[in-house]
């Protein structure tokens, strides 16, 4: 469940990351990466999320897309288990929290989908 979790707070890092493009573009990397972490829920998993994935040429632009390729391969894993919890729904109920956690995945991939078939 912890899991599930850290996918919700993602749109919101992401979201976040975008009005500080912005304002921080100048912005020393490290210094970017806690003030964006500062704003979500889960500092420590965001941060985790970015310091697994930068190098030292890392610029603001490539931070977008960690966050962008963070959430895509959330979701997928997301979405093939909500998609699972669908097909072994018992009752009605189940399958409705079921539905909307798979189209509330879809959407989350289409999103992403969109937003990675942005070239730098």
């Amino acid at each position: 469940m912890a899991y599930l979790h850290h996918n919700f707070i993602l749109l919101p890092l992401l979201i976040t990351f975008i009005f500080f493009i912005r304002a921080s573009s100048d912005s020393n990397i490290d210094e970017l990466i806690n003030k964006i972490c500062r704003r979500n829920e889960d500092y420590g998993f965001c941060y985790k999320v970015f310091q697994e994935n930068i190098t030292p040429s890392t610029d603001i632009i490539d931070l977008g897309y960690i966050t962008i390729n963070e959430a895509w391969h959330n979701a997928t894993d997301d979405f093939g288990y909500a998609t699972k919890m669908l097909q072994r729904a018992k009752d009605r109920t189940e399958e409705m929290f079921a539905r909307e956690c798979v189209y509330g995945y879809n959407q989350v991939l289409l999103l992403t989908q969109l937003v990675k078939g942005i070239d730098k």
